[in-house]
């Protein structure tokens, strides 16, 4: 017969290595997540910036989205988003848009295409996509697409 001073120690013994085994795997699981996270949040930081320039480029009326005014006591102005003002697509428009980056932009509607660049031959490992946009020319409307390419 165990006295009830000496009955619990094995049980509590093995209770602790066991949690401290288990504390070990988890910082080691959580040390791995953490360095798959910050690998991931890198590779498409790259990604995200590109998107985010290429939705200026096409709405905000600072590039080439089309502003329709409407005259009154104050002239108000309405930006129309993913509607390319082909007025305001031109190198000058489109590189204060897009400072400090080398871009090449080509936009395709009725049998037209229009391109702005800056060091075109300077795209190497650029990100790329086409966008379906609508195109005000002329005041007509056209269904267009955006090649975007920038780096």
């Amino acid at each position: 017969m165990v006295n009830k001073k000496g009955s619990g120690w094995p049980t509590q013994l093995l209770s602790t290595v066991f949690s401290l085994v288990l504390l070990l795997i988890g910082i080691f699981i959580m040390n791995d997540v953490i360095k798959f996270v910050d690998a991931n949040e890198i590779k498409y930081t790259g990604t995200l910036n590109f998107y985010t320039v290429a939705a200026r480029v096409m709405n905000s009326p600072d590039c080439a989205a089309w502003e329709e005014s409407y005259p009154g006591q104050a002239t108000i102005y309405q930006p129309h988003l993913g509607i390319i003002d082909i007025s305001k697509f031109n190198n000058t428009k489109i590189q204060k848009c897009i400072s400090g980056k080398d871009f090449l932009i080509v936009l395709s509607y009725n049998g037209r295409e229009v391109s702005t660049e800056k060091n075109p031959n300077d795209l190497e490992n650029a990100r790329r996509d086409i966008f379906p946009v609508r195109v005000y020319d002329n005041e007509k409307m056209y269904d267009g697409m955006l090649k975007v390419t920038i780096k």
